[in-house]
């Protein structure tokens, strides 16, 4: 996917940045944008 290979990425709650990084690196973080990432990869 694209948020695969983007320099950087935001994950935005209510409008504003909850989280900033790679994909890679929100991945090992395991908040928001991993646990969305998990649920679409389950669904899609």
């Amino acid at each position: 996917t694209h948020a695969r290979t983007a320099d950087r990425i935001l994950l935005l709650v209510q409008g504003r940045v909850t989280e900033t990084g790679t994909h890679r690196q929100l991945l090992l973080r395991g908040g928001a944008y991993a646990r969305l990432y998990a649920l679409h990869r389950h669904t899609g």
